[in-house]
Order: structure tokens, then sequence, then C-alpha cells
């Protein structure tokens, strides 16, 4: 029986699987698909929690938690604040496409739009838009009348109110997270308040001035005692005046008294000069 033959064989295939082996290890790895839109944007996330976020914040926390997601953020020229931010919200076991959805919902002029017509080995683009209908109309120039908010009697004390009035509008725009500079002016004169700004920012300097207006509680009251003020000032001088009408008075008074005093003794002695001479 001759052994070699098998043995040959069982060699020959041995070397012929394990040359397969080394041209399939030679030959580069398939490349795996990149995911698709709608794959990104089906992602489930477990936990979203937005408390006080900056719009950058959030589109870093999708790209953290969504592998694929990839984002633009473009602001109009007339954007008033580039990164706002957003509505406090939780979300459990959501999908990405609906938190995009949520905060494009949720802040106020920015429109959300994804770009997927590139190379088929390409990853899908957000591009998020802050302007939009709302938010892209141009600034304008509003007047407001502050003379009904001003107290006080003294120059001193009204350019003291006006300062409040300004200090108060500029709490309520700092409140909105905006991080643009307000473009107003007072003319203390007129007591008027020139301001231009968009229609968000005008929104809050009405809104400011209701609260005044709808709350007088205060102002009313500090109107109040500076009327009193003015009021018992006015009683006062009265009250001196009466006080010098009433010493003048008494010394025409007394004056008069004397007067008579002496008519009296005059023709008390011209009586008794007639009684003598009649006696004679």
């Amino acid at each position: 029986m001759n052994v070699k033959t098998p043995l040959a064989l069982l060699l020959a295939m041995l070397l012929c699987v394990a040359a397969s082996i080394l041209n399939a290890a030679d030959e580069p790895a398939p490349k795996p698909q990149p995911l698709t839109a709608d794959e990104i944007g089906a992602q489930v996330l477990k936990q979203v929690e937005f408390k006080g976020t900056h719009l950058s914040t959030a589109i870093q926390y999708l790209r953290t938690e969504c592998p694929g997601f990839q984002a633009v953020v473009l602001s109009d020229a007339d954007c008033t604040d580039p990164d706002p931010i957003l509505p406090d919200m939780s979300l459990k076991n959501v999908a990405a496409d609906q938190v995009l959805d949520v905060i494009q919902r949720a802040c106020r002029g920015l429109e959300v739009a994804k770009n997927d017509s590139g190379p088929s080995l390409s990853l899908p683009v957000w591009m998020f838009r802050l302007g939009g209908p709302e938010g892209s109309a141009a600034p304008t120039v509003n007047v407001f009348r502050l003379k009904h908010l001003i107290v006080g009697d003294t120059p001193a004390a009204r350019a003291e109110t006006l300062k409040d009035i300004l200090s108060l509008i500029e709490a309520a725009h700092e409140a909105t997270g905006s991080k643009e500079s307000l473009k107003m002016r007072l003319h203390e004169a007129t007591a008027t308040l020139i301001f231009k700004g968009s229609p968000a920012q005008i929104e809050v300097v009405n809104r400011a001035l209701k609260a005044l207006e709808s709350a007088p509680s205060e102002v009313e009251h500090s109107r109040q005692l500076a009327e009193a003020e003015i009021e018992r000032n006015e009683h006062k001088a009265e009250i001196t005046q009466l006080k010098k009408s009433l010493l003048r008075a008494e010394d025409e008074a007394a004056y008069l008294r004397k007067g008579l005093n002496e008519q009296i003794e005059q023709n008390e002695h011209i009586k008794a000069r007639l009684h003598v001479t009649d006696v004679k």
C-alpha cells in the first residue's frame, strides 16, 4: 500500500487552505456604510434633561449621545441672540428627531433642517438657523412716555425714579438670556424713553412698563406721600401767613385801643373843664 499518495494529497489541500487564508487577509475589509438621516434621527435617548440649557449645549449633547449626528448653527444678520436659552424640558425614551422637533418649537425664531443630499458615504448634517419669520424682523424705533410713572417733587427725586425704571427694563431684558446690548436713550426733560430693538425686545419693554402700571401700589403710595408733603407745605405757608396777619391785626387793635383811651381821657378833661365853668 502506497501511503505517500494520501499524505501528499492532504499536504496539498492544507497548502491550498493556507494560501486562501493569506489571500483573504490581504484583501481590504469592506467599509461600513454610514448611518442615514432616518437612522440617526431614530436613535432613542433614554433621558433628556434641559434646565437653563443654551442651544449650543443641547447640540453638543446630541453629538455625544447620537453617533453620526452633525450640526451647523447659522445666525441671520439681525439675530438678537445667537445662543438662546431653551425652555426647561424633561423627556424619557424619545427619538432624536422628536428632541429636535421639540427644540425647534420651543425656541422662538429657530428653524431646523437636515441636509442628506451629499455623497453616499457622507453623513447628513442638521442646519440650525436662528432668525426665522419672527426673529428676522428689522429693529424698529419706539417711543415710550414715562411721565405717569414718575414720582417726586424735586428734580433729583424724579431723576431717581427714571433711573429705577431703566434698571427694571435692563433686568427684564437680562432675564430673557439675551446677550444683546440694549439701544435706548432717555429724554429727561419730557420723561420719554426712545428705544430701538427687535419685536421681542419691544415686547420685553412693554411688559416691564405694564407691570409698573398694573401694580402701582408703591408708586401710587410715593405719589400720595409727595402730594401730601406739598399740601402740608402749602398749609404751613398759609398758617404762617395767617399768623402774620393776626399779629398785624393785634397791633392795629392795640393802636386803636390806645387812640380810643387817649380820646376818652381828652373827653374827660373837657367835661371836667366844662363842669368847672358852669360852677363859676
